[in-house]
């Protein structure tokens, strides 16, 4: 076997170091935390609204609410209009218990989306917490005229009539839920990463 001199090997290194493979090195082991894949994306490029959002959607699935809030709020008065960032902000300032924020906020969102069954979902979500059953009801009827399928929608409808007090209803769109195969889940939220996510 033949060896390399040393002053070809250390030729080598200082290639290997030229070429940016640190640097490879480093952004790899950020790829492997998400949060820190996106803080890095905030530090390379100040002005990013799509990292803003992202961080803050990973700070959400970690239950780190208000850092949540923070990105997402950034995100959205940089002036993205990215529905994502809207349902996002909406589910974290419900999960805050900011609940007349997250109503004011989803609103004005809808004011511009009508049609968006994820945003409804959301606000009838807050509703319910807010105790106001009938129009949350209201939300889901049209979340499931549009939807019929959303098993998570049908679920959520159920509580709605039970806290009006219709017993049957609610047990039946329970039942429907069911054989839709529902399975309960820790947030009664929609919370989207990608378009692909949202329902």
């Amino acid at each position: 076997a033949t060896r390399l001199r040393p002053a070809l090997a250390a030729g080598a290194v200082t290639a290997l170091a030229a070429s940016g493979l640190p640097v490879c090195w480093a952004r790899n082991a950020a790829w492997r935390d998400e949060e820190l894949l996106w803080r890095a994306e905030l530090e390379s490029n100040p002005a990013s609204l799509m990292a803003r959002h992202n961080l803050g959607s990973v700070l959400l699935e970690r239950g780190r609410t208000d850092e949540a809030i923070t990105w997402l709020g950034e995100a959205k008065a940089g002036g993205s209009q990215d529905r994502r960032i809207q349902i996002n902000l909406g589910v974290a300032l419900a999960m805050a218990g900011r609940l007349d924020e997250a109503i004011v906020h989803l609103d004005a969102a809808l004011a511009a989306r009508p049609d968006d069954r994820s945003l409804r979902f959301n606000r009838a979500g807050v509703l319910l917490q807010k105790g106001a059953f009938a129009p949350a009801l209201a939300d889901l009827d049209r979340v499931l005229a549009a939807r019929p399928d959303w098993a998570q929608a049908h679920a959520v409808r159920a509580e709605a009539l039970a806290q009006l007090g219709r017993k049957d209803e609610a047990s039946a769109a329970r039942a429907r839920a069911a054989a839709l195969g529902y399975r309960p889940t820790t947030s009664a939220f929609v919370r989207v990463r990608s378009d692909r996510e949202l329902p």
